[in-house]
């Protein structure tokens, strides 16, 4: 009850702005990076390989620890759903945005229900069974709004890509 509470009020400041105030320059790659140090020993213990792929580089200006809790999220999401196998972290500058993602090869979600899995409380009915409250994605759809971007959730062939779109300040880009 107590991680639902904090979850909802995480995301109720996140959506009212709160977390700008720490917004500071620092390296995309060295957070996809200790983010799959920090997991590898979970991953391991259930199956799964994870890493870090195209992430050299790409300097951003935003909230690190924000970011970090939402990337930690999908991570979350891919090892509690996938397939025991391979997810990668990754990062790239496209455009205006910085795209984050954490891909898996797990069943995914079907096109058709991706909207509903991302709201709050939201969770499809395959996930019923297993620990959780349906904030994980709202959370991280808030955070990548903090940042005047997005998130998506894409086909992997085979799994699931969720992908934070973070806007890149104009004069960066």
């Amino acid at each position: 009850m107590m991680r639902l509470i904090s979850a909802t009020l995480e995301i109720g400041r996140t959506e009212a702005g709160i977390g700008r105030e720490n917004f500071a320059q620092f390296e995309i790659g060295d957070l996809i990076r200790d983010l799959c140090e920090m997991y590898q020993p979970l991953a391991e213990q259930r199956g799964f390989e994870i890493h870090a792929v195209r992430n050299g580089g790409l300097r951003y200006f935003g909230n690190r620890e924000l970011i970090g809790q939402a990337v930690s999220n999908l991570i979350d999401n891919a090892l509690k759903y996938g397939d025991r196998g391979r997810i990668e972290l990754g990062a790239e500058a496209a455009g205006s945005e910085i795209l984050l993602w954490v891909a898996d090869d797990g069943p995914g979600i079907p096109q058709s229900r991706r909207n509903d899995a991302m709201k709050k409380y939201g969770r499809l009915e395959e996930a019923r069974t297993l620990e959780g409250s349906g904030l994980g994605l709202a959370l991280v759809r808030a955070v990548a709004r903090l940042h005047d971007g997005d998130l998506s959730l894409e086909d992997n062939r085979p799994g699931l890509r969720a992908v934070l779109r973070l806007a890149l300040p104009a004069a960066v880009h």
